[in-house]
């Protein structure tokens, strides 16, 4: 057995690499995205997700994602109902394969990720 582990300070302040801008999504603001890829096995995948203020659509979702916000303010809408969850350090949540969500980054955002290719 393999056992990654990362303290609460390594991940506060780990060092990520530039991962350019939010792929294939419409983008308002910079939303400089840096990341760490942790770990990945068996369709699943782990890291450590930073992005700058702006905003992004994530339409049918091709897989799972579960997060936990390290630090920032972010605001989730789902498209298609138009409900609105606000997430802030120390806040979780799943988003499900198939869920459309707009993600509003008011604070410079970093989180934990656990994402489910299912």
């Amino acid at each position: 057995m393999s056992l990654l582990t990362l303290s609460s300070a390594d991940i506060q302040t780990e060092t990520l690499d530039s991962w350019g801008f939010r792929a294939g999504a419409k983008v308002e603001g910079t939303c400089a995205i840096s990341g760490r890829s942790i770990s990945k096995a068996d369709g699943v995948s782990t890291g450590i997700w930073e992005c700058e203020p702006g905003e992004f659509d994530v339409p049918n979702r091709p897989n799972v994602e579960s997060v936990m916000i390290l630090k920032g303010y972010v605001k989730l809408t789902d498209l298609d109902s138009g409900e609105v969850k606000e997430l802030r350090t120390g806040d979780a949540a799943t988003l499900e394969k198939g869920s459309s969500v707009k993600w509003e980054v008011i604070e410079t955002c970093r989180k934990f990720y656990v994402i489910a290719n299912v």
